[in-house]
């Protein structure tokens, strides 16, 4: 199922693949340093992982975008219904590990059994 989350962030990676706007990258830029979120930066730009924000830092960066709107054919609407995909319940079955343990691993072990006594 899409979340709103998703779907924010689809918006704001879309709005920057198709355009650039220096103005509100910069009030973009000055949020996340407030945020003290972090990102990379290279020779082909800046890049931020919307994953890993918070969802207010990425409410505000999405009502930025949506303020300032240049170009509404390009963006995705964020009014559409969402997709509704079952649910689907795979039952997990635990099994015990089997660890190779080498000789000094036993013996160790062995030894963290043993009661001593003073």
């Amino acid at each position: 199922m899409t979340s709103v989350r998703d779907i924010k962030i689809k918006y704001i990676s879309l709005f920057f693949d198709k355009q650039y706007h220096d103005e509100l990258s910069d009030k973009i830029m000055s949020l996340i340093d407030i945020n003290n979120t972090a990102y990379t930066i290279n020779h082909n730009g800046i890049f931020i992982n919307l994953n890993s924000i918070n969802d207010i830092l990425l409410d505000n960066i999405y009502n930025i975008i949506n303020d300032n709107h240049i170009d509404e054919d390009d963006m995705v609407d964020m009014h559409t219904s969402l997709k509704h995909t079952p649910i689907i319940n795979d039952e997990f079955i635990p099994t015990k590990d089997r660890i190779q343990c080498t000789h000094i691993d036993t013996f160790l072990i062995d030894l963290s059994k043993q009661h001593l006594t003073i």
